[in-house]
């Protein structure tokens, strides 16, 4: 039977993760709000082919759109296909 692994004692270890706390605060640090844009929204990620991504990002800057509009546009247009009122 093995010897359980003991910890690693590493000199000013601890320093090093209280500076990267002081520049990376929780996302429950009262100090983070939520931008306006965002209140009431969640994240929808999906996984796509690469060449689509390409070809959404090169699309949404030749008509001069950002992701948000566009994205919210084509699924918009796909409540609407499939009888569904458009609330995105």
């Amino acid at each position: 039977m093995t010897q359980p692994r003991q910890k690693m004692n590493i000199a000013g270890a601890g320093a090093f993760t209280e500076a990267a706390k002081a520049v990376n605060p929780k996302p429950t640090d009262p100090k983070t709000k939520t931008p306006a844009t965002r209140t009431g929204r969640v994240a929808l990620p999906f996984w796509v082919p690469s060449a689509a991504r390409q070809q959404l990002k090169h699309t949404i800057t030749d008509l001069h759109l950002t992701a948000q509009e566009a994205l919210t546009e084509a699924l918009n247009e796909w409540f609407i296909k499939h009888g569904k009122p458009p609330i995105a």
